[in-house]
């Protein structure tokens, strides 16, 4: 569905970043590493990777060691929530050589919940065939017994570049299928599949219900598969508008919720590294902290109608957050119990950052937030 925003405001309401209370089991110690999967950042962009002990004062003299692989370098360390945690910002390694990267601290003692966080980045140009990759272990440290292994997900973490293939159109007097081959957990949306005419213009195939493409017009198409999502939804693509440069789209895929009470999009607008980065290096993922936002900005906005967004300040930068449910689609299943949906920005700002977030509700009120984000930053025009 193709929406407006209007960059002209009318009400807006300031509020500080949003704390977040998790529940817990209160006397299992457990680890987790919280990355910026479902939000990937660009190779040689920094990020933060939080490891986040929970319930960890029961424990004693703990030897953990961070690795990650060669496609990600580490850089600087803080601790936070241990008794030492002064002497724990400094008395670490670090060997940044080799294929394996590793940052190691000795004689942890948590004083309940604790974490570590660490900068990271991954180089550019970079060969490595793995994916960037995130291991904690953590050992007794008088006996070397292991005491955790934890593995960060590979898939998501860092964006990679997206292949577009090709495909030979039969020459056509009517309408006919176009040969796209079928990938499992792969989908082509609607608007992907075309052919880039000469004079600069494009000719789309048509997605039926089915999930196939048909078209009118010969030609050698291409196309772009996406990821289906883990859970469901998914924010998959952000492109500019090749009209009017003042418009940005974005498209959603939902597998989820065929009866959902609502779905939508959250778009943010202002610098949404920060807003993420703030929330990782305190302990939380995206899925988590876009949630309690969903909630915040609902309530906010139903508490006062005539409100456009709900704006955010971090460390003096604002980040604007808008919401708008979804009431079209642009393709259906036939099933009915796969949607993809857009939105459409019109009057962005230039050197303005605008993430996209799909979400779905279902009739429990659970909220599920999209396994990917995209974002998109227009430039100012060179003079």
């Amino acid at each position: 569905m193709k929406k407006v925003l209007a960059i002209i405001l009318t009400v807006v309401m300031l509020f500080g970043v949003i704390a977040i209370s998790t529940s817990a089991d209160t006397t299992t110690p457990t680890v987790t590493i919280v990355t910026n999967e479902g939000s990937p950042v660009a190779e040689g962009v920094d990020t933060y990777f939080t490891v986040r002990f929970d319930n960890f004062s029961v424990i004693k003299g703990v030897d953990v060691t961070v690795s990650a692989n060669q496609n990600i370098v580490l850089g600087e360390v803080e601790a936070y929530g241990f008794k030492n945690s002064a002497g724990l910002n400094v008395n670490y390694t670090e060997d940044n050589n080799g294929d394996v990267h590793t940052i190691r601290f000795v004689d942890l003692t948590a004083g309940g919940d604790a974490r570590i966080v660490f900068a990271a980045k991954v180089p550019k140009e970079t060969n490595a065939p793995e994916d960037p990759t995130i291991t904690v272990t953590g050992k007794y440290a008088d006996s070397g017994k292991t005491l955790f292994e934890v593995e960060a997900p590979a898939a998501g973490k860092f964006e990679l570049t997206k292949v577009i293939a090709e495909t030979d159109a039969p020459a056509v007097e009517k309408e006919q299928p176009i040969s796209i081959p079928v990938v499992a957990e792969k989908f082509v949306p609607q608007g992907s599949v075309y052919i880039e005419n000469a004079d600069k213009t494009f000719t789309f195939a048509e997605k039926q219900a089915d999930g196939t493409f048909k078209s009118t017009a010969a030609g050698n198409y291409v196309y772009q598969s996406f990821d289906v999502p883990a859970n469901g939804i998914t924010t998959f693509g952000a492109s500019d508008d090749p009209v009017d440069p003042k418009r940005l789209r974005f498209g959603n895929y939902s597998k989820i919720n065929s009866d959902a009470k609502e779905r939508g999009t959250l778009i943010f607008e202002g610098d949404w590294l920060a807003l993420k980065n703030y929330y990782i290096q305190n302990g939380y993922t995206v899925q988590q902290f876009v949630a309690i936002i969903y909630k915040d900005v609902t309530a906010k906005l139903a508490a006062n109608p005539n409100a456009t967004h709900v704006y955010y300040k971090l460390n003096g930068k604002q980040i604007n957050v808008y919401r708008f449910v979804q009431k079209k689609h642009l393709w259906k299943s036939t099933d009915g119990n796969v949607i993809e949906y857009s939105i459409r920005l019109d009057g962005i700002k230039d050197d303005t950052t605008y993430t996209g977030v799909a979400y779905s509700i279902a009739g429990d009120d659970k909220v599920t937030i999209s396994e990917d984000v995209k974002s998109v930053t227009r430039e100012a025009a060179q003079q």
